[in-house]
């Protein structure tokens, strides 16, 4: 063997050895991105009236201390709190599973 040849045999397994190691990185990477999960938020005002709280979605203007009529007595109720709702979804979902 002459010493081109042995420069050859090394630069084919240096790029072996990338692409193997390119591939291998790129399926961790589609495995992972495939058992994410993506958080899904929703806000929430917390309404206290009748002596009970009620939750609804949050809506534009929306403050601590808004009195708002309450859905069950028709009176005004008072919002005591607004939050956020973490709520956790599989990022894929099968076909035949309803979208909430």
């Amino acid at each position: 063997m002459n010493w081109d040849s042995q420069v050859v045999d090394l630069y084919m397994v240096i790029v072996l050895l990338s692409l193997t190691a390119s591939l291998a990185y790129m399926l961790v990477q589609t495995y992972l991105r495939k058992t994410k999960k993506i958080e899904v938020q929703r806000i929430v005002s917390v309404i206290e009236c009748c002596g009970k709280r009620f939750t609804r979605k949050f809506s534009r203007g929306d403050y601590v201390g808004k009195e708002v009529e309450c859905s069950e007595c028709e009176e005004k109720g008072r919002i005591v709190a607004i939050f956020v709702e973490k709520i956790e979804a599989n990022k894929r979902r099968k076909a035949y599973e309803p979208h909430l």
